[in-house]
């Protein structure tokens, strides 16, 4: 099976109330966590405790603006995939 060749960049948000757990927590998880998501970079958002959103898209549209700051150089204008636990 031939592997998809890996995203520039790309964005996890971290489901609420799972900011503990190993993946979403140290290093190694998230090297994991990114190694899953095919991607070079990661960003990896939590939320702050007592931040409520009505749902996953809420979220997207508040950090949407900001992830391209993130991307690495020459990563161009391609689209920054932003995923949590779930989406699709």
């Amino acid at each position: 099976v031939k592997s998809l060749e890996a995203v520039p960049c790309g964005v996890f948000i971290v489901p609420h109330g799972r900011e503990r757990d190993w993946m979403f927590h140290n290093n190694k998880g998230m090297l994991e966590l990114a190694r899953n998501c095919n991607v070079q970079r990661l960003v990896v958002v939590k939320m702050m405790p007592g931040c409520e959103f009505i749902g996953l898209a809420e979220v997207k549209d508040e950090i949407s603006a900001t992830v391209a700051n993130f991307a690495p150089n020459g990563s161009g204008s391609e689209r920054i995939p932003i995923m949590s636990l779930g989406s699709s």
